[in-house]
């Protein structure tokens, strides 16, 4: 639901169709828009307006509504309303009371957390007063002494050159401290040494405090290119932590070579195949198949219960089947004697005499179907809010005036059917009936039932 501050002007869009059709229709008659708060009787119609088939060109059914929703137009902050049409048709037909549109103001979660006084929009207002009011605390201080006072300090920082003496003993200190740090930088040899020249050999194992970079490099070379001065091949190992590349390669290798000692003859995957039966078998060339279809498993399933299991299934076939089917064709000639005396010319009549025991409320629902009556209607001389009555139970409807005032008409037929309307006047000079809107006029094509 849209929420809005108090005092703010807004616009609203709103289709209004016909009822019969569902298209897209002007809103006629005179429209006009109000506004009911909620839990409140009292309606606003000040600074509401609304704008019929608005839009350059007019779009048909579309509206647009304004609300200028002010405390001199009657609403509050923490409120909810609802808009809705207080004057207006759509086809002939009044929509007033049809709801188009809801607001609130100043009701949504974000607004009401802003108003909290605790952690909200008032607890902001009362930081940023203390925030103003330690910012004059600040003015009114003696600032140009204070920062006299920095300016002092700064100004006692030696210059470059030298020119401002400042405190000797944290002078020399500084100094004496710099010396340390510069004495303890690598000098350039020492960088060299511990790169090392191209010269060098490569190392020979792991690395130590005394082989340079460059030493390592070539070890780290000849590894991968296989060259000369490599000292020793790590031995195999699986994958894990703190194993090197190199030992997992050598797994691999290892593994390789097994895998060609097996295809040789009497090598592993030798031996099995030679093991495979290459006898021709009985019925397929599948030894999966002969070893189930064999003679002997065949054997075993007679010496089991196969024998046993057939005769049963015989037996059944032969006497307990026909015997069931020989009941079900008995009640169903039973059934076939009885139901045709209960029929009449094909149809079973059916007599309710009571409901839900009471035999009071089958004679009085009797009595309520007997008073509906059949109504037919002519084609000219109808409205959405009139119509005149041609036949009335078969016979001529009545000429005694408002003699069907009360009664319900319910349309069973045509372009009106399942349509509802009450009688509230009748003229038997002219048999014309007030109802109340309907979405067309009733014609001889529509019948209803009165009750």
């Amino acid at each position: 639901m849209r929420d809005i501050t108090l005092e703010d002007t807004f616009e609203f869009g709103f289709s209004t169709r016909a009822f019969a059709t569902g298209i897209p229709t002007v809103l006629a008659g005179t429209p006009a828009l109000s506004v009911k708060e909620g839990g409140n009787d009292t309606l606003i119609t000040a600074g509401v307006s609304v704008d019929v088939d608005t839009g350059s060109p007019a779009v048909v059914g579309l509206n647009e509504g304004t609300i200028v929703a002010t405390a001199a137009n009657g609403y509050e902050a923490g409120k909810s309303y609802y808009v809705y049409i207080s004057t207006g048709t759509v086809g002939g037909v009044s929509v007033v009371g049809e709801v188009v549109h809801e607001f609130t103001i100043a009701a949504s979660a974000a607004a009401v957390d802003l108003a909290n006084g605790t952690d909200g929009l008032g607890a902001l207002k009362a930081e940023t007063a203390l925030i103003v009011a330690d910012t004059g605390e600040l003015q009114a201080d003696d600032t140009p002494t204070a920062i006299a006072a920095v300016q002092a300090v700064v100004d006692k920082i030696p210059l470059s050159d030298g020119a401002v003496s400042w405190n000797a003993t944290a002078l020399g200190a500084i100094n004496a401290e710099c010396d340390t740090a510069v004495a303890a930088l690598a000098t350039t040899a020492d960088l060299l040494d511990k790169l090392g020249a191209v010269d060098e050999a490569a190392a020979a194992g792991d690395p130590s405090a005394t082989e340079s970079v460059m030493q390592y490099v070539k070890q780290i070379v000849n590894v991968l290119t296989g060259s000369a001065g490599i000292v020793s091949i790590l031995p195999a190992a699986a994958p894990a932590s703190g194993v090197s590349l190199a030992e997992m390669i050598r797994a691999i290798y290892d593994d390789s070579n097994e895998l060609q000692g097996d295809w040789v003859d009497a090598g592993r995957l030798d031996t099995i195949l030679d093991a495979i039966p290459t006898a021709t078998m009985r019925g397929t060339d599948s030894a999966a198949l002969a070893s189930v279809a064999t003679e002997g498993r065949l054997s075993e399933l007679d010496a089991a219960n196969l024998p046993a299991d057939v005769d049963n299934i015989l037996t059944d076939t032969g006497t307990t089947i026909p015997g069931t089917i020989t009941t079900l064709q008995a009640d169903t000639d039973d059934i076939q004697t009885r139901l045709p005396a209960a029929l009449a010319g094909g149809l079973m009549s059916s007599d309710l005499t009571a409901v839900s025991t009471s035999t009071a409320a089958a004679d009085n629902l009797k009595a309520h179907a007997l008073e509906t009556l059949s109504v037919t209607f002519t084609t000219s001389g109808g409205s959405a809010t009139t119509a005149v009555l041609n036949l009335v139970d078969g016979a001529a409807a009545s000429t005694t005036n408002d003699v069907y005032v009360g009664r319900i008409l319910i349309f069973n037929a045509g372009t009106l059917d399942h349509q509802v309307t009450e009688i509230t006047a009748y003229v038997g000079a002219t048999k014309t009936a007030t109802i109340t809107a309907i979405t067309t006029a009733p014609t001889s094509a529509h019948t209803a039932r009165m009750v």
